[in-house]
């Protein structure tokens, strides 16, 4: 039942994507992320949510910490980048007659979220699809180094992954796919923490198919309400906070080529040639 799922229950347990995170020092990177519904359609939640991302420490060194994070870092090993949920917050919107716009309530409140939190606007991003009123409200109300981004746009140019080797657009039918995909990739590769409940059932709920061309697409919010009755909005903004981690400088193992072991005295094919 599981082979048409983005991800599954058992790999995200079996990846350690439920365990805390034990950064190797104070050298974090806050990220925020909102997937905004604001018309109150079919059920949708407005969601802002915060992840952050640095350097693990290795384990298998002899470690004290405070807070989660590494009192003494001194000899300790370099680390690879691991990304956890902080927080996510479920935005409300007041509807009476007196109140402000949704779009105005949803800029106030994430602007304060984010001042109190240190997050710098040009470390938040959100979905901007058919939503030029947002838009324009958050480079009004806050500031125009904020992210947009389109999940129904065209997927990237780069690289699926070191097992895949072709571009996503090839791949992907949608960026919102291959956003979802990023986050699979992630917990695959053993650098995903903190992963809630409520988030993990709804990344693995979600099925994907094949359209036209062989390329993948994740099942529509609308095909997975009737499913489910629930929208997936928790995992959504997960999927956006993420990209905004690849944006700012997190890098996924599995994106990555590994290195190749050093070779010392003569190549043994030599011989046996």
């Amino acid at each position: 039942q599981g082979s048409h799922r983005v991800i599954t229950r058992q790999e995200c347990e079996k990846s350690g994507a439920t365990l805390e995170p034990f950064w190797r020092d104070s050298n974090i990177t806050k990220i925020a992320a909102l997937d905004a519904a604001y018309r109150s359609s079919g059920g949708d939640r407005c969601v802002f949510t915060e992840i952050n991302f640095g350097r693990e420490v290795e384990s298998n060194a002899d470690i004290t910490t405070t807070n989660g994070i590494v009192s003494q870092k001194s000899n300790l090993p370099q680390g690879r980048q691991i990304l956890a949920i902080v927080d996510q917050v479920v935005i409300p919107i007041d509807g009476g007659l007196n109140a402000d716009t949704p779009e105005a309530q949803i800029v106030q409140f994430v602007k304060k979220q984010c001042e109190n939190r240190g997050i710098p606007p040009a470390n938040f991003w959100f979905d901007s699809g058919l939503r030029t009123e947002l838009v324009q409200q958050f480079s009004r109300d806050w500031s125009l180094d904020v992210n947009s981004v389109d999940c129904g746009n065209k997927p990237t140019d780069q690289k699926v992954s070191m097992e895949i080797n072709m571009p996503c657009h090839d791949y992907y039918s949608k960026l919102v796919t291959e956003l979802w995909y990023s986050v699979r990739m992630i917990i695959i590769s053993k650098q995903f923490r903190n992963l809630n409940k409520d988030v993990m059932w709804e990344l693995c709920s979600r099925e994907w198919k094949n359209v036209s061309g062989n390329r993948i697409e994740i099942e529509s919010k609308n095909e997975m309400k009737l499913k489910t009755s629930k929208s997936p909005d928790l995992a959504d903004c997960l999927a956006i906070a993420c990209w905004g981690a690849r944006q700012r400088g997190f890098q996924i193992a599995r994106l990555q080529p590994k290195e190749q072991p050093k070779q010392f005295g003569p190549d043994w094919r030599d011989k046996l040639r």
